[in-house]
């Protein structure tokens, strides 16, 4: 081996590095590790990154996280033992931290809803409740001073002039609910005078409309208590003793007038039938105002029938073969036959064997049938009532005629028109009332004579003679 192999072998290889791979080198060794912090997609913040690499800086932005972040120290003397850059000051990574959403106690929460919804919605109530009451007692002026007070109306007035006017003066205290009132009542269209008035906070809407009205009477309700049993004509007496509409112009609506109920739509009848409405006219307690019309009257007293009479009885009436109008004409003859309701049913029990049996070939022989007669053509009934009566040729004459009459005799009640559809099942065809009005029953005529004759010597149902 030469010489200059064996100095070559000697001394060290010195290699040329630029200063800058140099200084690379070093800031590599010495500089601490940065970790960019994690992108957040969802965020619209941004940030900006400084990195420096030797004598080169580079800029960066990026989206800043809306993820919260904490500092976490790393042990650089467990990471130089597993090969990590040596260097006396720790390394500081940011790593995402995600806060845990904490929630107060669920049942104690929901109970807090609860009360909170509860007590919204009494307040809510209360409150209404409360400017109801107002409101009504500002209508009908339940508990208002009596106190007089002088208003004058100016000139061309209308609905809400007088309104104004009275709120002003301290009569009214709700103008709006006035007008509105007005106007649902068809009031406002009167003609209102101007002047001078002197009027009182105890005075109702009606009354301080019409004080302003000279030539018109304020309104009066009117209580109308149309009794059990009261047949059409009956019923028009009574308004028009009450000062409600007028005898033509009922007898009119009565007959004439098209009403908007399903039980009118497949109502069938002759020129005998004396009212087309009549067994429809529900008895029962009404309020009017004095200057309601004959429509409005009669339409109260079918919107209150169609309440009482179901449609579910229509399929009963179906089973017997009967129409509903059938139904209650013959309801009608019951309630009018029977005083008491206790005899409905035995009473109903005999027309329907009638109307069944060979022997009586259809005629149910009430004289009740015919007396209705009497009273609506010649205004009274027909006392004494007689045999030769009973020969009388009407179409309401039930012994010369057989089946049902033309029309019902009066608006029937619940109770007769479930007695006309469910009948008892009796062999009973005759009766005959006592002279407390109850009724006494037989099979046969024969047994029917010896009632007759008991009740003539003093036997009474409630007395123990009543024949089975």
């Amino acid at each position: 081996m030469s010489k200059e192999n064996n100095i070559g072998s000697t001394q060290p290889i010195k290699k040329e590095i630029g200063a800058k791979s140099d200084v690379s080198s070093d800031v590599a060794k010495t500089a601490p590790v940065k970790v960019k912090k994690p992108q957040n997609k969802n965020s619209e913040k941004t940030e900006k990154i400084q990195t420096k690499t030797g004598d080169s800086s580079k800029t960066t932005i990026r989206k800043k996280s809306s993820l919260q972040t904490k500092k976490v120290v790393v042990d650089t003397k467990k990471d130089q033992d597993q090969g990590a850059p040596k260097n006396d000051e720790p390394i500081v990574v940011e790593k995402k931290v995600y806060e845990r959403k904490k929630y107060g106690n669920s049942s104690f929460s929901a109970i807090v809803k609860t009360v909170s919804y509860i007590g919204i919605v009494l307040f809510i109530s209360v409150f209404l409740a409360f400017n109801i009451i107002l409101g009504v007692n500002d209508i009908f002026a339940f508990s208002k001073s009596d106190n007089p007070v002088t208003v004058t109306i100016p000139e061309m007035p209308d609905i809400t002039t007088v309104a104004e006017v009275l709120a002003e003066a301290n009569v009214i205290k709700y103008p709006s609910l006035f007008e509105l009132y007005a106007r649902f009542k068809e009031m406002d269209g009167l003609n209102f005078a101007s002047g001078e008035y002197t009027v009182a906070p105890n005075m109702n809407y009606d009354a301080l409309i019409y004080a302003f009205v000279p030539d018109k009477k304020p309104r009066e309700q009117v209580v109308i208590t149309i009794p059990e049993g009261y047949s059409v004509d009956e019923i028009i007496d009574l308004f028009v003793s009450k000062g409600i509409g007028t005898r033509d112009g009922f007898i009119d609506v009565i007959n004439n007038h098209e009403f908007d109920y399903w039980f009118l739509e497949n109502l069938e009848y002759d020129d005998d039938r004396i009212y087309r409405l009549e067994g429809y006219l529900y008895p029962d307690t009404y309020y009017f105002w004095s200057d309601s019309s004959e429509v409005t009257a009669i339409n109260k007293l079918l919107a209150n029938f169609k309440k009482k009479f179901s449609k579910k009885w229509i399929a009963r009436c179906e089973e017997l073969g009967m129409t509903m109008d059938e139904v209650l004409i013959l309801a009608s003859i019951i309630q009018e036959e029977a005083k008491y309701t206790v005899d409905y049913g035995y009473v109903s029990s005999v027309f329907h064997n009638r109307l069944k049996s060979s022997e009586f070939d259809g005629l149910l022989q009430s004289d009740a049938t015919i007396q209705y007669y009497y009273r609506n053509v010649y205004g009274s009934a027909k006392l004494p009532f007689t045999d030769e009566d009973r020969k009388f040729d009407c179409a309401y004459n039930t012994y010369m005629y057989k089946g049902l009459i033309p029309g019902p005799l009066s608006t029937p009640t619940i109770e007769a028109i479930n007695s006309a559809m469910y009948p008892p099942e009796t062999n009973y065809y005759y009766f005959v009332t006592d002279a407390e009005g109850y009724c006494m029953y037989a099979e046969t005529y024969a047994g029917h004579l010896s009632n007759i004759e008991a009740i003539k010597n003093g036997a009474t149902v409630n007395g123990g003679e009543e024949e089975e």
